[in-house]
């Protein structure tokens, strides 16, 4: 093979292999799969078996992120939200630090 033909085909690959992992992306980034922390997957026609593959490993082993695949050849994942994010910005209870202030970034009306 070419070099050229070889740069072509890994080229190629990783073309897929991102694509697919953007369309994964964009399914768990959707509002909705974001609010139940919940998203199904699928894999269409035109995903390779070893993009397929690979993304379902890495997902596999990603903390926090439970993957069931089921027989109809879907997959949903589930996670928790990270501690950071929390059930919200304050736990009931908790004090603020002293010296923490709010910053008003639109203090202004919008002009129109």
């Amino acid at each position: 093979m070419t070099k050229q033909a070889v740069s072509a085909s890994t080229g190629s690959g990783l073309h897929e292999l991102d694509r697919l992992r953007l369309r994964i992306s964009a399914m768990v980034g959707s509002p909705k799969a974001q609010a139940d922390r919940r998203a199904v997957i699928w894999r269409l026609d035109s995903d390779t078996d070893e993009a397929w593959t690979q993304v379902m490993d890495e997902l596999a082993e990603t903390d926090g992120l439970t993957v069931t695949k089921l027989e109809d050849g879907t997959a949903v994942l589930e996670w928790q939200p990270a501690e950071e994010e929390g059930e919200g910005a304050q736990a009931e209870g908790e004090e603020l630090p002293t010296d923490f202030k709010v910053q008003h970034l639109h203090d202004q009306p919008a002009p129109f």
